[in-house]
Order: C-alpha cells, then structure tokens, then sequence
C-alpha cells in the first residue's frame, strides 16, 4: 500500500482494498466534428457577417460542450477519482467562458454599429433618452427659444 493510498484511506475512514477492481464503464460515443457554417454573403456588412458566424460557431460550441459536461459527470460519478472531478470542473469553467465570449461578442457587434445606449428609429434619427445640458438656465432657455423660432 502506498503512502498516498494510506493516507486517503485514513481521511475517508475506509479500509483500503488493492486487489478489488472498480467497474469501469466506458462506452463508446461517436464524435461529431464542429465544422462552422459557411456564410455566404448576404449584403450584410463585414461586421454582422462575422457576428453571425461568431454566434453560430460559439453556440455550437457551448451545445457541444453542454452535453460533454453530462458524459464527463457520469464518468466522475462512476470512477469517483478526483481527476474525473478535476476534468469535470475545467469542462464547466469552458463552457461557462464560451457563453461569456457570446455575450461579449454581441457587446462588442453593438458597440462596433454605433448603436450603443442609442434607440434608432424607422427613418434613421436617433432618439435619445436622456440628455445632459451643460450650461446655465438662461444660455438654455435661449437655445430653446432658437429651436422655437425655427
């Protein structure tokens, strides 16, 4: 028995068993190879041209890895060895990094249009919610009074 065995046995409070064997069930998955969409151009600009496949590509990724995440608990589960969990633990964190660079690259599509924070209306101006004046009530009155006159 080794130290380590020795030691793990005295943790758990288990008396360790070298000769027994621990079913193993492996079973034979067929892997399907993520090949991104081609996107033919559609008289969209460069940028939702590659938001798009950017999308596609990182939503196929995140439903792939989703159903690795499954497979790789049963495995933990049935071997009950750290560097199953280990495994397990680094699958989740890439998958959740994928769903955050979906997000990021949305945010990044929006700002790149200009259309960030913006409300663009049907004949193309731009509504703006809130606005901030800087200046003092009579220089704002006058512009008022301007826009008034127009």
């Amino acid at each position: 028995m080794s130290r380590i065995d020795k030691s793990i046995s005295d943790s758990l409070g288990i008396e360790f068993e070298p000769d027994k064997k621990v079913p193993t069930v492996v079973e034979q998955v067929e892997q399907e190879i993520i090949e991104p969409d081609q996107v033919e151009p559609t008289g969209n600009s460069d940028i939702e041209d590659d938001y798009n496949f950017s999308r596609d590509t990182l939503k196929k990724v995140i439903d792939k890895g989703k159903d690795a995440v499954i497979d790789a608990q049963i495995v933990a589960q049935q071997n009950e060895h750290p560097d199953s969990y280990k495994a397990l633990a680094a699958l989740i964190k890439s998958v959740s990094s994928a769903t955050k660079d979906l997000y990021e690259v949305h945010e990044k599509t929006k700002n790149l249009k200009g259309t960030s924070g913006k409300k663009v209306l049907d004949n193309g101006n731009i509504n703006v919610d809130k606005a901030i004046f800087v200046g003092t009530t009579s220089d704002l009155l006058k512009q008022i009074k301007g826009k008034e006159g127009e």
